[in-house]
């Protein structure tokens, strides 16, 4: 079974390799009745650990802590609008450490956490888009507290904070040019295991090409600074022994940078991110690698529903004139007709009979009263703009 799972994703990658890279902008919601399937399985592990003030601590000699996480999330979109997730965590730590004079070198796995949540895309603002983004999460699981540490068990190892937890945020997404997206998302985040609220960030910078598509950014948590152990850290309850502060922290907080590079192949797509968590407080110091493998159905074509949408256009131009290059094209509508500055339009190539392909997507760049400039964002064809095709706007 397995070898011929293996089998068909090859030939998938071979036979089936074709159009843009299967991505979804941070800002976008997921189209009408389609899904995405994400599995990943991400590898940390401490080099050293930030006290409460954000100082380096080295390990102890002879201790070292890994964790593995495999995570599932599927997403379903009701609507263009409305999008729904929800899925959970594996995890297994490997840590060695010496306790009592002895040395200890234990394994914990099981079911982690899981979380629900939901998207509400918000008004498309020309090449911004954003949606509000709310999630709930817990585990199945209590940890014990204890008072001192020598009344912990040789080999309590926790698999991390225990509780429930919710966020609520933003995630937004600007295109900067047709093979360029920035990204951004903020986050309020209340923790489980009574850990202080925080805010959790997430901003990259990602290019596009015809299979591929390569990010970079940085991920950070910055601490509301409300734990109750604030003023006195050494009294905080003690859970579990591994050798990490990645749990049962006092105001956490850091600075991850990141990248990750994709490759798409029909409905799928496989990626791996490395990172490294460089600052912080009360928090480990570590590098993370993540191999990821999605599956997503694409739903309607960008030219099946711009043709569905044909009769809502507002605003009907011609093109008069066109740039050497293609990027920028003149029209017969202006301030006049009620064009404005950053506008989105669909160019058209019509025929005769009706015909009505769509060529490329452009954003109107300058105005006048009686004519505009429109600068193209995206090419959904491989012909090129040509003076005559019609440009449309809602």
């Amino acid at each position: 079974m397995l070898k011929g799972f293996f089998f068909s994703l090859i030939s998938s990658v071979i036979f089936n390799s074709f159009g843009a890279p299967l991505y979804r902008p941070a800002g976008h919601t997921l189209d009408d009745d389609t899904y995405e399937i994400n599995l990943d399985v991400s590898l940390w592990q401490t080099s050293s650990r930030f006290n409460t003030d954000g100082q380096e601590v080295q390990l102890n000699e002879g201790d070292s802590f890994m964790m593995i996480d495999t995570n599932a999330q599927l997403i379903y979109g009701f609507n263009k609008n409305l999008s729904a997730y929800g899925g959970g965590r594996f995890r297994q730590i490997s840590t060695e450490y010496s306790s009592g004079g002895q040395d200890f070198s234990v394994t914990e796995s099981g079911v982690e956490s899981y979380h629900l949540g939901f998207l509400y895309a918000m008004k498309d603002k020309g090449r911004f888009r954003y949606n509000l983004d709310a999630q709930f999460g817990g585990t199945i699981y209590t940890n014990t507290e204890y008072e001192t540490s020598s009344v912990v068990p040789n080999e309590e190892v926790v698999l991390g904070d225990s509780g429930s937890r919710y966020q609520v945020g933003v995630n937004a997404s600007y295109l900067w040019d047709k093979d360029l997206y920035l990204n951004g998302s903020v986050f309020y985040h209340q923790p489980p295991n009574d850990l202080s609220a925080e805010i959790v960030w997430s901003a990259d910078t990602t290019w596009l090409w015809e299979k591929w598509h390569l990010s970079l950014g940085a991920d950070g948590v910055y601490s509301l600074n409300g734990d109750a152990f604030t003023d006195n850290p050494n009294d905080k309850v003690i859970q579990g022994r591994a050798p990490t502060a990645l749990f049962n922290s006092i105001n956490r907080a850091w600075l991850q940078p990141k990248a990750g590079l994709y490759y798409s192949f029909g409905s799928w797509r496989i990626g791996a991110e490395v990172s490294s968590r460089i600052s912080g407080v009360s928090t480990d110091k570590g590098n993370q690698v993540v191999l990821s493998l999605s599956r997503a159905t694409r739903g309607k074509t960008v030219t099946q529903i711009k043709k569905e949408k044909f009769k809502e256009y507002r605003i009907e131009g011609t093109v008069l004139k066109v740039s050497p290059r293609g990027r920028y094209v003149q029209i017969d509508q202006g301030l006049t007709q009620d064009v404005e500055k950053g506008m989105v339009f669909d160019v058209f190539k019509t025929d005769y009979f009706g015909g009505n392909e769509l060529i490329a997507s452009a954003i109107a760049h300058e105005v006048g009263l009686e004519k505009a400039i429109l600068k193209v964002v995206k090419l959904h064809s491989k012909e090129k703009v040509q003076k005559g095709y019609v440009a449309r706007s809602q």
